[in-house]
């Protein structure tokens, strides 16, 4: 399992790969149950077939339009700005 999640972490540009939890089958084999990867959006361009499962349902519309533009836009509560 280790060694799966090191090539699929070195080979699609992440920045976090995340197993959690692992569990141990009847028969000996060890089985990720759950999985969690952030990528480097910087390195996208390369990855075609994970820009493909973006979902922009799930995204904040700020974050998207934002994106147009390559920029990054964190909602924050309150009255906060960052320049």
């Amino acid at each position: 399992a280790l060694q799966g999640l090191y090539k699929a972490f070195w080979d699609t540009d992440a920045s976090l790969a995340e197993i959690n939890p692992l569990i141990l089958t009847g028969d000996g084999k060890v089985v990720a149950l759950d999985a969690k990867f952030n990528f480097d959006s910087n390195a996208l361009f390369r990855h075609p077939e994970i820009v493909a499962y973006r979902d922009l349902d799930e995204e904040d519309a700020n974050e998207i339009e934002a994106s147009k533009f390559d920029l990054a836009y964190i909602s924050l509560d309150g009255n906060i700005g960052c320049l």
